[in-house]
This record gives structure tokens, C-alpha cells and sequence, in this order.
């Protein structure tokens, strides 16, 4: 099969369309975040502006593809990696007055959150394995590859990122655990932003929805999960006295262009 070339110089628009039909081209999904990422660090931060905003719009409009698009963009702009490119697009946004984009990629007044990955200051926070005493970081890790559900579920309760990240991968884990991971309260924020970050599992929209009404999912990642909910499950976020306001204002606009 031929695969078209996407010329960059093309009017943001037209990018955009190009990148959807490329993007329908590459069936696995680690080539799609891959081959984005590659992309968009070879694009002028202001011309990624005008095409994610491009792409945010027709998402928001309900055009699957674009939709579709928008969550693999999101994926590739994920991680710690990717921070200084997210966050040079999102300044160039709100500088260009493109504030619904702004917002999406988590730039306004607020400082950013940090994402640190330490070990729990209480014991009490780990998992209880019935070994008499509180396993090690690389105890659990191997734990976190095992396919014996009982000790699954208890790892299922680790706060540690690195064995959340590792579990993910574990072929044993099916959605139900995962939704049950991602609708935990108190939860720790970095564990649910691997949960985000993981491109099997943020495919699954019922996983979108339970970290978007989970409290503890950092506000930039809920906020890049809104354009993908349907408007009946923007409200029941928007109607959650738990989510901060910020992302309970999001969803009443996104709600309002919906009636638009």
C-alpha cells in the first residue's frame, strides 16, 4: 500500500485532515503515537498550535476521526519526555489567543503539578501480601508480572508508579481491574496519570470515564480526557461535587458548544 506523503506546509486545516487519513493507515497503535510524536517535534511550536487547535475543534464536534486523532496526540505528548513540547505549544496557544487548546494542554494560572516517583512516606499505604511484613519495591515489581489473580488484586493497591507501570503491561490484567484501579479513592495522581499515559488501556472508554470522575486524576489529564466523553457523562463529571471547578467549568462549555 502507498502511504501519502503530509506536507507540513499545508494550511492548518488541511494538516489536519492529512494526519487523520495517515493516521487510518497505521493499524498499530504504538505507530501512531510514534510516528505523532516524530512529527510534531519536527513542526514550529505555532504551527502545532494551529493544528491541535484544529483538531480540538472537529474533536469537540463529535468527527470520530478526529476524536480518534486528538487521543493519540495526547498520548504523544505524554510523559515527562514530552513536557517541554507540551508545554511550549500550550504557551504559544494562550499567547495566540487559543484558549480552548490552552486549556486543554493545562496552561493557565495555576502552577503545574509535579509527578514524583517515591516511595510512600507510610507503610501503612502498601499493600498487605500476608508475608508478615511490608515488601520491597522490588518484591512487588515481581509480583506485579504474576498471573495468580488473588495476588493481582493486592497489587492493584500499590501506590507505587513503577509497579502500576509494570502491571499494565501483565497480559493477566483484563479492563475490570483496570476501571477498579482507576475509580479508587483516596488514589495517588501519579498512578493514575500511568494509567493515562498507557496506550492499551486510555483506548478503553469506560478507563477514560473512571479518571475522568476520579478526583485525585491530575487536572491536565482530565481536562484532555473532556473531548472524548459523551455530553451525558460531561455531566455527571460536571455534576460531581468532587472535581475541581476548573474541570467542572471545561465540561459546562464543552456542553454549551454541544448545543450549538
Amino acid at each position: 500500500m502507498q502511504v501519502m506523503a503530509v506536507v507540513p506546509s499545508q494550511p492548518a486545516g488541511a494538516l489536519a485532515e492529512a494526519w487523520a487519513r495517515k493516521l487510518g493507515m497505521l493499524r498499530d497503535h504504538a505507530l501512531q503515537v510514534g510516528w505523532l510524536r516524530s512529527e510534531l517535534t519536527r513542526l514550529p511550536v505555532a504551527r502545532s498550535a494551529d493544528l491541535l487547535s484544529v483538531v480540538l475543534a472537529r474533536a469537540e464536534q463529535r468527527d470520530e476521526r478526529h476524536a480518534l486523532l486528538l487521543l493519540r496526540i495526547s498520548l504523544a505528548l505524554a510523559g515527562p519526555g514530552n513536557a517541554a513540547l507540551k508545554r511550549s505549544i500550550a504557551v504559544v496557544a494562550a499567547a495566540q489567543g487559543q484558549c480552548s487548546l490552552a486549556r486543554f494542554l493545562g496552561r493557565d494560572e495555576h502552577s503545574e503539578q509535579q509527578v514524583e516517583d517515591n516511595e510512600p512516606a507510610n507503610e501503612r499505604e502498601l499493600p498487605d501480601f500476608g508475608m508478615g511484613r511490608p515488601l520491597s519495591l522490588g518484591e512487588r515489581k515481581s509480583l506485579a508480572r504474576t498471573h495468580n489473580r488473588a495476588l493481582l488484586t493486592r497489587v492493584l493497591r500499590d501506590p507505587h508508579p513503577t509497579v502500576i507501570r509494570i502491571l499494565l503491561d501483565n497480559p493477566a490484567v483484563v479492563e475490570t481491574d483496570v476501571i477498579r484501579l482507576c475509580a479508587r479513592r483516596p488514589a495517588r495522581p501519579q498512578v493514575l496519570a500511568e494509567v493515562f499515559q498507557h496506550q492499551r488501556w486510555v483506548l478503553h472508554y469506560r478507563i477514560r470515564l473512571s479518571l475522568a470522575l476520579n478526583p485525585f486524576t491530575p487536572e491536565e489529564i482530565a481536562l484532555q480526557l473532556l473531548p472524548h466523553l459523551t455530553p451525558t457523562d460531561l455531566r455527571a463529571v460536571r455534576t460531581s461535587s468532587q472535581i475541581s471547578q476548573r474541570v467542572r467549568d471545561a465540561c459546562l462549555e464543552k456542553n454549551e458548544k454541544a448545543l450549538h
